[in-house]
């Protein structure tokens, strides 16, 4: 019987003499092999023995590449792959007619063209083999397979489809012996219940995270906003709309690695009504007052209105509501907001101012002493008002601060009332007194109004107040108007 003996070496023994114990030499496997570019491999030889039982000396196998551009060999029979082609590998036994050779065929580097090793439940991709650097001439054949189909199945033109959560094993096998592979990770994909996010000024909004397949313990989320001047959001995914504008609120999720995004477009808060206070609706010619108004919603976003009166020859009226009553007669006045779309009217009428009797020389003492009781005088009306009539003391004084939370100014005007002659009198609260707060700056202007006794709400823009802005109020109070000015505290 022969004896096969397989070298990857250099060197073989052989029995007494050149050759002497070898019947035959084989190279490799195939009379062809393919390789691609920078891939090494080492050539086996195979030693077919005359005699298994003799010993063999020591000899040298002499190697070659017909062409060391497209692959190389060294004197151990390792072959290095350089260049896309075709060589006959070569080897011979020294001092020997013993030779074989084999066909070396250099393809391009072969690599899968999927970079990310994770897919999405229910998302598809496209995979393909690379060929580097790609030849027009060689198009391999590709057979594809997946380990587990349940979990990634994959067409043979190379779509991947996530069927379910795990692993699978993603192999291309070419015509040309060239095997390669990958692992796929299939996730559960995190999508937010809305994607795009409409809201109204002043509104909050809760964005809820979904899963699919349904994940029985949700990861961690750590909430951002694009713009916290727009929309902020909590921890537990909250918006809160404090301006006009857009902002994109984004959830990362720590264990998944991914982010989450929505886009939250705020628009304004309209105006649906507008209410004008004006008492009785009568005043006297040569008088002048303010109006004051009240919006629905309260917290509209735009609170400002345009006055006009329909017969300005009768009560004239100015931008900031303060009437004049020229001569006897009815005008309508109208308070117009959100550009023209809607108005809330009044119609006042103008009378004549009823006549003082001459008090006689008996009665003027006691005439004198009356009209003063009634005289209602100011005492005081800086960064607060007092106001004296007769014995009675009227104190109306401002709280006017900036809430973080949510952003804007708060005004409430405490007023009250109280007998200054009787130490023991006590205070009275003023509750129906009505007031307009109209804050300014860098020519920016705007109106809140309300009732004293009660907190009002006003939410500019930060583009338009910085945190201490002039605040003008006008108490209107017993038929009159009093002003004074102040500062956020």
């Amino acid at each position: 019987m022969k004896k096969l003996l397989l070298l990857s070496l250099g060197f073989v023994i052989y029995l007494s003499g050149c050759g002497g114990n070898i019947d035959s030499i084989t190279l490799g496997d195939s009379e062809s092999i393919y390789m691609q570019i920078d891939e090494q491999r080492t050539l086996p030889v195979t030693i077919h023995k005359k005699n298994e039982d003799e010993p063999i000396e020591e000899v040298q196998w002499n190697w070659e590449s017909e062409d060391e551009s497209v692959a190389e060999v060294d004197a151990y029979g390792n072959i290095i792959a350089k260049s896309v082609g075709s060589t006959t590998v070569k080897v011979a036994l020294e001092g020997t007619s013993f030779k074989e050779q084999v066909t070396i065929h250099v393809l391009p580097k072969h690599e899968l063209s999927l970079t990310n090793s994770q897919l999405e439940f229910e998302k598809s991709e496209k995979i393909d083999v690379v060929l580097t650097p790609s030849v027009k001439e060689y198009t391999p054949k590709i057979t594809w397979s997946s380990s587990n189909m349940s979990i990634v199945d994959i067409t043979q033109d190379g779509v991947l489809t996530a069927k379910g959560v795990g692993t699978a094993t993603i192999k291309a096998s070419t015509d040309t012996e060239i095997q390669l592979s990958t692992t796929i990770t299939v996730v559960p994909s995190y999508t937010f219940s809305e994607s795009e996010l409409d809201v109204t000024h002043h509104s909050s909004h809760t964005l809820s995270i979904v899963s699919n397949p349904n994940q029985e313990e949700s990861p961690s989320v750590v909430w951002t906003s694009s713009n916290p001047d727009v929309a902020t959001v909590d921890s537990l995914g909250i918006i809160q709309a404090l301006s006009v504008g857009t902002a994109e609120i984004t959830a990362k999720l720590k264990e998944v690695d991914k982010e989450v995004k929505s886009t939250v477009t705020v628009s304004p808060l309209l105006v649906t009504d507008v209410n004008i206070n004006a008492g009785d609706g009568t005043v006297t010619r040569g008088s002048k007052s303010t109006l004051t108004y009240s919006l629905i919603p309260n917290k509209a976003t735009n609170q400002e209105v345009q006055w006009t009166t329909s017969n300005p020859a009768v009560l004239k009226v100015d931008a900031n509501g303060n009437i004049e009553a020229l001569k006897v007669g009815s005008s309508t006045v109208t308070a117009v907001a959100e550009n023209g779309t809607v108005t809330g009217s009044v119609v006042i009428q103008v009378k004549e101012p009823k006549a003082t009797p001459t008090p006689t020389s008996q009665n003027k003492s006691t005439n004198k002493t009356s009209n003063h009781s009634s005289q209602l005088t100011v005492i005081h009306n800086s960064g607060s008002l007092s106001l004296q009539e007769g014995s009675t003391r009227y104190s109306f004084s401002p709280r006017i601060f900036y809430s973080y939370q949510p952003s804007g100014y708060t005004v409430m005007i405490t007023g009250t009332s109280t007998d200054v002659d009787n130490r023991l009198g006590s205070l009275k609260m003023i509750n129906n007194a009505t007031f307009r707060a109209v804050f300014s700056e860098n020519g920016k202007r705007q109106t809140l109004t309300g009732l004293t006794n009660s907190e009002s709400y006003l939410s500019p823009s930060v583009e338009v107040f910085g945190k201490h802005p002039k605040v003008d109020v006008y108490i209107m109070f017993k038929g009159k108007e009093f002003h004074f000015t102040t500062t956020v505290q």
